[in-house]
């Protein structure tokens, strides 16, 4: 098992894979459904309308990127100095190795915004409550659909390359 694959596993276990989730959508997504064409948005579209998407924990939680050190080996960590914007390669090159390493913040960032622009995300909402915020955005012309993760997997199965993992968001 590599180091990224142990940080960030599929959390849907064989029980869970089971559990009842929700998807609200809008009228017209429902119906492209229907229709049998899906739209799964990469994180970078979703950004457009809220640009802390995917960035909440990062700018959140003091000393987050810490938990990225395991899987940040020397050839990963040039590649994605090679990703920084000029400003921040300037940065990270003057302060390596400095104590404390102020450096860790700007890898992460990098990080995010890579996976942003090559992974797609598709929310669902797994409670046994409704969620009010969700029909507050999709209520007035949407639906809400109920599934669960083993199905989710059964329909893309064959449809998408690589994999569709899962897990949780508290």
């Amino acid at each position: 098992m590599s180091a990224f694959s142990s940080l960030f596993p599929d959390l849907f276990n064989s029980t869970a894979d089971k559990d009842a989730i929700t998807r609200y959508m809008r009228l017209t997504t429902f119906l492209m459904l229907l229709e049998g064409r899906l739209f799964v948005p990469t994180l970078v579209t979703l950004r457009k309308g809220d640009p802390l998407e995917s960035n909440i924990p990062a700018t959140t939680y003091f000393g987050f990127e810490t938990y990225f050190d395991p899987v940040l080996d020397n050839a990963t960590r040039a590649w994605l100095v090679a990703k920084m914007p000029k400003w921040r390669q300037d940065y990270v090159l003057l302060n390596q190795g400095s104590l404390p390493d102020f450096t860790g913040k700007h890898y992460l960032r990098t990080w995010i915004d890579e996976l942003a622009r090559r992974r797609c995300i598709w929310c669902w909402y797994g409670s046994t409550v409704e969620s009010m915020a969700q029909w507050k955005i999709y209520g007035d012309a949407g639906v809400a659909v109920e599934s669960t993760p083993a199905r989710i997997r059964e329909a893309l199965n064959g449809k998408i390359r690589g994999t569709t993992p899962m897990g949780r968001v508290w």
